[in-house]
């Protein structure tokens, strides 16, 4: 093996490691929040993966971000979706039975 091949595969493998793994890890990190995979991961990978893992860290989770309104009885926030309050047991809506 000429020394040329082998500076070609260590250049590989350094690649390998330090740019397309931390890219596949932010990328999960994301995913976990509820985000695009490969939305993060070609981000990370076109641009830099520092700049996808402070993109990642930035968003907010997509499953804890629902709606809410203010209950008019104790003006605790509770879910838009939400037939009776949590917290005092007010009924928002008339729930009609289908």
């Amino acid at each position: 093996m000429s020394s040329g091949n082998a500076v070609l595969i260590v250049a590989i493998i350094v690649t390998f490691i330090g740019w397309f793994v931390p890219s596949w890890l932010v990328a999960t990190y994301a995913e976990k929040k509820g985000h695009s995979f490969w939305g993060f991961f070609l981000l990370s990978i076109f641009t830099s993966w520092l700049i996808g893992l402070i993109g990642a860290l930035l968003v907010k989770d997509r499953e804890t971000h629902e709606s809410t309104i203010r209950c008019p009885s104790c003006a605790e926030p509770i879910l838009a979706a939400a037939n009776v309050c949590k917290h005092c047991g007010h009924q928002v809506r008339v729930s009609v039975p289908a």
